[in-house]
């Protein structure tokens, strides 16, 4: 409720202002409202909220452009941009993965970070049932420290994930994060939580 009212409230700021140049409405979206944010202690409504105006824009210069986006931002981008299902729940995981084959997926995402146990198993089951060219990748949006999210790295490797995400606290150390890809084959994945120029470009930096 609290996102839906900063929207409302900040969609008067794009009011009679030149669209044409998309980092400048952006800056001057943040700089409006960052004392607002600071002061009721809501950065991530705003950062919502204005994250949702930013891809409305730039969905609105593709469409002129008549361009896919990818190719907006880079004219070398590649015509296909990989993709997989994703928010594969565990309690419907089977039936989830039958959806997307369906519809053509060859990777699939599944949610983790319940109970462990159960879950290794039920991975176990998933990877048995892969055809040769697909791929199981799961995401355990951070429940894990890092003990546990070693413990899982282990008893999955045998199962060829794409990807483990997130498998601890997104502000866990470099060094909790280069443990763990170092104990293990299976590459790990992150960065939904980064926000701003500066923190990717850290996070880039630390390679």
């Amino acid at each position: 409720d609290q996102c839906r009212r900063v929207v409302v409230a900040e969609a008067a700021l794009f009011q009679g202002h030149d669209v044409d140049i998309l980092c400048s409405l952006s800056d001057r979206i943040n700089d409006r409202t960052g004392i607002r944010a600071f002061e009721c202690g809501e950065w991530g409504s705003f950062g919502q909220a204005i994250a949702g105006h930013d891809i409305a824009m730039w969905d609105l210069f593709a469409r002129r452009a008549v361009k896919p986006l990818a190719r907006l931002l880079n004219p070398q981008a590649r015509k296909i941009v990989p993709a997989y299902a994703s928010g594969i729940r565990p309690d419907a995981a089977a039936e989830e993965i039958d959806k997307g084959r369906a519809r053509g997926f060859d990777q699939f995402k599944v949610k983790v970070g319940f109970a462990r146990e159960n879950e290794v198993e039920l991975l176990a089951r998933l990877s048995d049932g892969l055809g040769p060219s697909e791929r199981l990748c799961v995401d355990a949006n951070q429940a894990w420290d890092e003990a546990a999210a070693l413990d899982f790295l282990r008893e999955t490797e045998a199962f060829n994930l794409a990807w483990v995400e997130e498998p601890v606290i997104a502000t866990a150390s470099e060094s909790v994060w280069r443990r763990l890809a170092d104990a293990t084959p299976t590459p790990l994945a992150g960065g939904e939580n980064i926000s701003g120029f500066e923190d990717f470009q850290r996070t880039i930096a630390a390679g």
